[in-house]
C-alpha cells in the first residue's frame, strides 16, 4: 500500500511514485575529491565509484547517487554487495542529507571493507559527524534508513527479510536520499556494488519484522495484504524449557501502559497443539522468558509464561472461544511491576479476561507481536489475522461504521517522540454516516484542544487522515474533522447532530504528499482549527463551529474512500493543550 520508487535500467533512472510525478535520480562527487566518481547500472547491480578523504569530521567527500525530491517520511533499502578496500575506513551505504553542500546536515548508514557497519549523523550543517552506533557483519550486507520527519531508524539485515534495529537518531527533513561510496583515500577510487534494487519507498515508519525460533525444522514466512496477514510458522511447540516457532514482533518498552491484539481468522489444523497468539518476550532465544495468550485449531484459548529463561512453561488457564476472535494482552505497570492481562471478544468493545493477570519478569526492551506453530517440525501452520496493533493502553483503534476491512495503528514505544501509524478503509467521512479507522483517547473531555503533524498515503483523491472530536462511536454521530488529503487539501467540516449531513466549514493547501500540522482547539461546545505546513511558513486559520456533545470522544481518522483497500496516517509530534 505504500507508494514505491523503483529503480529502472539506466544509470540515470527515473522513478515514480503511485499518484505523484517522476522522479530522477542523478550521480555527483560531493566536495574537494580527488578522482571523479562514476555511477552505472548494469540489471540490478549498481557499481559506485567514489574518491574523497572521507565521510566525516565537518565537511565529507565522496561519490552520490541520489534523488532530489523530499520525502517526509519514507525509508530507503539497498543491499552492499562488497567494498574495495583502499583503506580500512572507506565506506558504502545508503544516506539521508539536507542538501549537496559538503558540510550538509546528514545521516548515513553504511558499512566498511571489513564489513563492520556503523550509523553515523552530523544534525545541523557545519557541525562535526558523530558516531551512533555499530555492529561486525560480513558480506553481503542489507541496510535499511527509515524516518518520520522527526525520527529516524538504521537497521540491518543478511537476507533482506528479517530486519536487526541497530539505532535511531534525530533527523532533518531529507531532501537528497541516496547511495554514497568514499575510498577514505582522496588519490583513487573505491568500487563498491549495490545489488537487490535498491528502493525508496515513501510512509514507512519501523514495522514488523519475522524470524524463526529455536529449531523449527521448516522455514516459515510472513506476508500481509491489505492489513490482512498470512504467518506460516513450523516448530515442535511453544512448550517446555524451549521454544520453536515463527514470530512476527516489534522492539517496544514494558515501562509503559500498552496493549497489542489482533483478530484472529484462522489457524490450520495440523496438529491440536498448533498455536497462534500473541506474544511477549524477553528474546529470541528459544528459552527466553515468554507471556503468551494463543488460539489453538479447535479454538481453546490459553494463557502460557515462561517465568525466566531456562525454566519450564506453565500454563495459566484459558477458555473456548470461536473463531474470528479478538485477543488482546494489556501491560500495566504496578509498584510491584509490570502485569499482563489476558483478554478476548467478539466485538472489539466487550472483552473478557482469560484467567488472571500475569507478572511480567522482564527487562528493557522486550519483543512483542505474534507467534505461529505446527506443533510438527515437518510442516507449516497457517494463520490468518488482521488488525494487528500496538498502542499505549489510552488509545483505542476502533472501526466506525462499516469500513470493508479492519485496520491497525502501532506506535513505537521505544522512542521519545512517537510516530503513530494508522490503517483504514472506509468508503468516506461525510454525508450522514460514515466509515472509518478511529483511534480515541476515549477522554476528550479533559483536552482543551490537541494537535499533530499528519500525512496521509492513498491512492483515492478524497482519502483522508486528520483529527476529530466525535460524539460517541456511532456512525452518525455528531463529528468535527481536520483533515489532510493525498493532494495537500486540508478540510475543517462538521456534522452539527447526530444524523445530520456533514459540512464544510473551510479548507486551505499545503504540498502534496507532505506533512501538515493541524490543530484542533476546543472551549465547550465550541471547536477552532488551525493548519500550517510542515514547515510552518504559513498560518491557515480555519475558523469555528459550534458541536454540543454529550460523551465526546477524541483522536485520529482514517479513511480510504475505498473499502476494498486501506490508507496510511501518519501522525507525528502531538501537542495537547
Amino acid at each position: 500500500m505504500s507508494r514505491k520508487l523503483i529503480v529502472g535500467v539506466v544509470a540515470l533512472m527515473c522513478l515514480a511514485s503511485r499518484g505523484a510525478s517522476a522522479q530522477t535520480w542523478n550521480s555527483t562527487d560531493i566536495g574537494s575529491v580527488g578522482a571523479a566518481g562514476s555511477a552505472t547500472l548494469n540489471g540490478d547491480t549498481w557499481t559506485v565509484n567514489g574518491s574523497g578523504a572521507d565521510i566525516w569530521g565537518t565537511s565529507d567527500a565522496f561519490h552520490f547517487v541520489y534523488r532530489s525530491s523530499p520525502i517526509t517520511a519514507g525509508q530507503i533499502v539497498t543491499r552492499v554487495d562488497d567494498l574495495s578496500n583502499t583503506n580500512p575506513f572507506a565506506k558504502a551505504g545508503v544516506m539521508v542529507r539536507e542538501n549537496l553542500d559538503p558540510n550538509s546536515a546528514t545521516i548515513i548508514l553504511d558499512v566498511k571493507p571489513d564489513g563492520f557497519v556503523e550509523l553515523m549523523e552530523r544534525p545541523h550543517s557545519g557541525g562535526a559527524m558523530t558516531f551512533k552506533d555499530g555492529r561486525q557483519l560480513t558480506f553481503p550486507v542489507w541496510l535499511r534508513l527509515s524516518w518520520t520527519g522527526v525520527t529516524l531508524w538504521a537497521d540491518t539485515s543478511t537476507d533482506g527479510q528479517n530486519w536487526t534495529f541497530l539505532n535511531s537518531a534525530a533527523t532533518v527533513l531529507p531532501s537528497f536520499t541516496g547511495l554514497a561510496v568514499t575510498s577514505h583515500d582522496n588519490t583513487q577510487l573505491a568500487t563498491a556494488h549495490f545489488t537487490g534494487t535498491a528502493s525508496v519507498q515513501t510512509f514507512a515508519p519501523p514495522t514488523w519484522t519475522a524470524v524463526d525460533v529455536g529449531d523449527v525444522g521448516t522455514a516459515g514466512s510472513a506476508a500481509v495484504s491489505n492489513g490482512q496477514w498470512t504467518v506460516r510458522g513450523a516448530g515442535g511447540d511453544i512448550w517446555g524449557a524451549d521454544d520453536a516457532f515463527r514470530f512476527l514482533y516489534r522492539r517496544t518498552t514494558i515501562n509503559a501502559a500498552q496493549h497489542l491484539f489482533m483478530h484472529v481468522d484462522s489457524i490450520t489444523d495440523t496438529n491440536t497443539f498448533a498455536k497462534v497468539g500473541l506474544m511477549i518476550r524477553q528474546s529470541l532465544d528459544a528459552d527466553s522468558a515468554t507471556v503468551m495468550v494463543d488460539v489453538t485449531p479447535s479454538g481453546n484459548l490459553e494463557v502460557l509464561q515462561r517465568k525466566t529463561k531456562g525454566a519450564e512453561m506453565e500454563y495459566l488457564g484459558g477458555a473456548q472461544v470461536n473463531f474470528p476472535v479478538w485477543i488482546r494482552l494489556a501491560l500495566s505497570t504496578t509498584n510491584g511491576g509490570v502485569l499482563v492481562s489476558p483478554l478476548y471478544s467478539y466485538d472489539k468493545q466487550h472483552w473478557s479476561q482469560a484467567g488472571g493477570s500475569v507478572a511480567l519478569i522482564a527487562s528493557d526492551p522486550v519483543l512483542t507481536g505474534v507467534a505461529v506453530t505446527s506443533h510438527d517440525p515437518g510442516q507449516l501452520a497457517t494463520a490468518k489475522f488482521e488488525g494487528l496493533s500496538i498502542l499505549e493502553q489510552r488509545r483505542t483503534p476502533n472501526e466506525i461504521g462499516s469500513p470493508g476491512l479492519i485496520g491497525d495503528a502501532a506506535i513505537d514505544l521505544t522512542l521519545s517522540e512517537q510516530p503513530l501509524q494508522v490503517d483504514g478503509a472506509g468508503s468516506d467521512i461525510w454525508g450522514t454516516s460514515d466509515s472509518f479507522e478511529f483511534v480515541d483517547d476515549g477522554a476528550a473531555t479533559a483536552l482543551n484542544g490537541f494537535g499533530w503533524l499528519v500525512a496521509i498515503d492513498a491512492t483515492h483523491p478524497f482519502a483522508k487522515a486528520g483529527l476529530m472530536y466525535r460524539d460517541g462511536r456511532d456512525p452518525d454521530a455528531s463529528t468535527v474533522i481536520l483533515d489532510v488529503k493525498p493532494d495537500g487539501g486540508i478540510e475543517f467540516m462538521a456534522r452539527l447532530c447526530k444524523g445530520c449531513p456533514m459540512q464544510f466549514i473551510q479548507g486551505a493547501h499545503v504540498g502534496a504528499g507532505q506533512f501538515a500540522w493541524l490543530t484542533l482547539t476546543r472551549n465547550g461546545s465550541t471547536i477552532s482549527a488551525e493548519a500550517r505546513p510542515s514547515n510552518q511558513s504559513q498560518v491557515f486559520d480555519l475558523g469555528s463551529v459550534e458541536v454540543p456533545m454529550t460523551t465526546p470522544l477524541s483522536g485520529v481518522a482514517v479513511t480510504s474512500h475505498d473499502p476494498s483497500q486501506l490508507a496510511r496516517g501518519l501522525f507525528a509530534n502531538p501537542t495537547i493543550k
